[in-house]
């Protein structure tokens, strides 16, 4: 799996299990998302 494909299983499974989870969720998500722009800033 490339890390492209994990970020976007991982944020499809926040989103699906956000309502049970809640909080624990939405944080590893926000780390992913800023993670991700981070990483985009830099290969650009």
């Amino acid at each position: 799996m490339t890390r492209t494909e994990l970020d976007g299983y991982t944020e499809a499974l926040a989103r699906l299990h956000g309502k049970k989870t809640g909080q624990t969720t939405t944080r590893t998500t926000r780390t992913v998302k800023s993670q991700r722009r981070k990483k985009v800033g830099k290969r650009r």
